[in-house]
């Protein structure tokens, strides 16, 4: 393996952003045991499917954070006028510290090194077949969330020198637009433990955005446990919603929820709390 140059920017400067596509309906399995039956949405006339091989299972929302980091770190370089290059590159202590779980400075351990390796295999052994964002004509892609990926360690020393990973086409095109369709996400979000609660958050980030209490957004309960491709039952999913909602006393980082009942449908409604300002984080 040649040694790889793993300069990158400071982790602290990157703002974590996050695709529009990926945020309005889960394409992540949103547990940490192990899930190969595949996840499926239908949008219209277009559909998504996700599958992965038995050994690995298919990609989590927790793997779901490099890819997160992938996407900050490309559109940031862009911003700061650099070259186009969907190949990330990067050391473990920079991801950590972007996710808020290392401080800067300090060092990360050898589990924490494979736990970051199994979500890159992860990432690229999951498969992704979606007819969305056709404009002229009808057209499937296929593609793994992430191409290639590579670890580095020192021959001599043993130590470990970073990682790489390049971004597919599908991922790349959206954070290469002069108006990007992506979202600056709240860098508390990877302070949530709960899948659901994950799953939840980017959903309503994408959808409620600035709406304030006069103008919130409603989603039922039906909506939700379809988009959030949930293997147990809606009943269990939305018990699991409203206790973790529970926890939270309703407010979910920069928004505020209620349950309501419009109409016939029940469900859960969403607005921008008035203490958070209109500004990027």
């Amino acid at each position: 393996m040649t040694q790889l140059n793993f300069y990158v920017p400071v982790a602290s400067d990157i703002a974590a952003k996050n695709l529009t596509d990926l945020m309005q309906r889960s394409w992540f399995h949103l547990g940490k045991r192990k899930r190969v039956q595949p996840i499926e949405h239908k949008v219209d006339d277009d559909y998504v499917r996700i599958t992965a091989p038995a050994e690995t299972g298919i990609a989590n929302i927790y793997d779901q954070d490099v890819l997160l980091y992938g996407i900050s770190q490309l559109r940031h370089d862009l911003n700061q006028g650099k070259s186009f290059d969907p190949t990330i590159r990067f050391v473990a202590a920079d991801y950590f510290e972007f996710t808020g779980r290392r401080r800067l400075g300090s060092k990360a351990g050898g589990a924490e090194f494979k736990r970051l390796w199994d979500s890159l295999q992860r990432l690229q052994s999951t498969s992704v077949i979606t007819s969305l964002r056709n404009v002229k004509h009808k057209r499937q892609k296929s593609f793994s969330w992430v191409n290639e990926v590579e670890q580095c360690e020192d021959l001599r020393t043993g130590r470990h020198l970073g990682y790489q990973m390049k971004l597919p086409d599908w991922i790349t095109q959206p954070i290469r637009k002069d108006k990007p369709d992506i979202l600056t996400i709240n860098p508390e979000y990877f302070k949530l433990e709960s899948g659901v609660e994950r799953f939840l958050y980017q959903f309503v980030r994408k959808s409620a955005g600035y709406r304030d209490e006069d103008h919130g957004w409603f989603e039922s309960i039906e909506n939700l446990y379809a988009k959030s491709a949930s293997t147990g039952t809606k009943n269990l999913f939305w018990h699991r919603l409203v206790k973790s909602l529970e926890k939270r006393e309703f407010k979910l980082l920069e928004y505020n929820v209620k349950i309501i009942q419009k109409g016939r449908k029940r469900g859960l409604e969403f607005y921008r709390s008035k203490f958070f300002p209109k500004q990027r984080y």
